[in-house]
């Protein structure tokens, strides 16, 4: 089959400090499965192809379209095309990727179209009963899905008889949404096919300094496993990935390093994990590998990771191998609040960590939510303490979030049944209100929404004034990296940087 994969062009708020322009990676994966199952794929990174062009939205003033016009996408799309698949990660985007998918269905009415991603993966009712233009949806892991999906739709259109022949998929059967037979998670993540960059512009996001993390020099992404073993209430991971955690061998990673430096004369590597370091031993036989087999190289864990395998040993592994920014998600530093949202973390031990983190010369950054369902205005008070204590260690950057319900995780459901929340277009776009301080939604019962801001500037201003007031340095180097070198090199100086960069932007009429 001739089949064409399509990355739309996202949304993201004016002045927003967010980064969305980073490789495909998931649909690279998928690309890599399809062609070693004999399909011909075409990719179009609706964003990477129109990484300079930014426009406006209609009915949604709020956003930015960052990528190419919907009429340019569609044209790029192959008239024999005999399946389009349409990835969706982030639930606050949907809205705009309904459009992309109705625009899609108009131009190609005949051509089956799936989706998959963490959207789809958390809500596919909501996909299929709101949008006509979708067929198919993929549930959790695609690479096996979809070509399975392939090797159906050569034999059979038959809904019945695709829904018992494709692990994880969603569709309609008589009208009424079908879930198919149960998919089970890859478990030797070594076999699957590594990314095809072949049919995405990567040399694009390598050229233009466009990454996930930290800019330090020409940066590809990589896996190194998948999933998470926990259950966190506010993550829907467990989800998306079940709380299976599989990790390729170290040797397969760095020999996958090896073909990019030597390919594309990569620099940094940015790992999309969503928790890398499970286990010491791995990631110390990973970093010995990385010094002995690789030329000197930058890698960061851009995604965040736990602390119980993060010692000092480990954390001078790290920095020995090149590792320079790593993320600790702690959420709260309240024992209760880590209790609520099951968060199986120790406060003090993940101190210990970003201590020996930062003793070992790590950029160490923190994020903290606050406003859960049922916690208490007093119950924020130990994370003030927690942000003076990593200011004081050494963390170079945190942030402090308002909770926010995502779609497929055990919080959302709890709150969808409790009718405190209603999921539908105008809630999905009310996901972006994390970041202007001035939209902030509480989902404390006991929290108003201008406590939660509060509290969340307030813990914010805390941690870079003690920060300050404890290495002054840090103000001047800030300054000097935003204002004067205007090359930022920590978390928040990208940030910061991004915003100042687009605030300047003038969007076309």
């Amino acid at each position: 089959m001739k089949i064409t994969l399509v990355r739309p062009p996202t949304v993201l708020l004016h002045n927003s400090s967010l980064q969305d322009a980073v490789p495909p990676i998931g649909l690279a994966y998928l690309a890599s499965s399809l062609k070693q199952a004999g399909h011909e794929v075409v990719g179009i990174d609706a964003l990477g192809e129109g990484i300079e062009q930014w426009g406006k939205v209609d009915d949604w003033p709020e956003v930015t379209r960052h990528g190419l016009p919907i009429p340019t996408l569609i044209q790029r799309i192959p008239a024999d095309s005999q399946l389009i698949g349409v990835n969706c990660m982030f639930s606050a985007t949907w809205p705009y990727v309904h459009t992309v998918l109705q625009a899609i269905r108009e131009a190609f009415p005949n051509v089956p179209i799936v989706v998959g991603g963490e959207h789809i993966t958390a809500v596919p009712e909501y996909v299929l009963d709101t949008c006509p233009a979708v067929d198919y949806c993929i549930k959790g892991e695609g690479e096996r899905a979809i070509v399975m999906l392939t090797e159906a739709l050569s034999e059979t259109s038959d809904p019945e008889e695709i829904s018992q022949r494709v692990p994880g998929i969603v569709l309609r059967v008589n009208g009424r949404v079908v879930h198919g037979i149960n998919a089970k998670r890859i478990r030797d993540v070594g076999n699957i096919p590594k990314p095809d960059w072949t049919v995405f512009p990567i040399q694009i996001f390598l050229d233009g300094g466009y990454q996930h993390g930290v800019d330090r020099g020409r940066s590809m992404p990589i896996l190194a496993s998948r999933g998470c073993p926990y259950k966190c209430t506010f993550c829907s991971s467990p989800q998306m990935w079940t709380t299976l955690w599989r990790a390729r061998p170290p040797a397969d990673v760095v020999n996958e390093m090896k073909e990019y430096i030597e390919k594309y004369h990569v620099e940094n590597f940015d790992f999309y994990d969503l928790t890398a370091i499970i286990k010491k031993a791995w990631i110390i036989e990973f970093c010995k590998k990385v010094i002995e087999e690789l030329p000197p190289i930058k890698w960061q864990l851009a995604s965040g990771t736990r602390s119980e395998a993060l010692d000092e040993e480990t954390a001078k592994y790290l920095y020995d191998s090149g590792c320079c920014n790593i993320i600790y998600a702690p959420e709260s530093a309240n024992i209760k609040t880590l209790a609520l949202i099951k968060k199986k973390v120790v406060p003090k031990k993940i101190l210990a960590s970003m201590r020996a983190a930062c003793k070992n010369n790590l950029e160490v950054k923190a994020n903290i939510l606050i406003g859960f369902p049922g916690e208490r205005k007093r119950d924020t008070l130990p994370n003030t303490v927690f942000f003076i204590k990593m200011a004081w260690i050494g963390v170079q950057d945190a942030t402090c979030f308002p909770f926010s319900p995502y779609p497929g995780s055990e919080l959302f459901q709890q709150l969808i049944n409790d009718g405190r929340i209603k999921l539908d277009d105008d809630y999905l776009r009310s996901l972006f209100n994390y970041q202007p301080l001035n939209k902030t939604d509480s989902y404390s019962e006991y929290m108003s929404d201008k406590f939660v801001t509060y509290c969340t500037v307030f813990n914010m201003l805390v941690f870079y004034a003690f920060s300050f007031l404890f290495r002054p340095i840090r103000a001047w180097h800030l300054f000097n990296n935003l204002f004067i070198k205007k090359k930022p090199v920590s978390r928040v100086e990208v940030a910061l940087f991004r915003m100042m960069q687009r605030s300047k932007q003038k969007l076309p009429d």
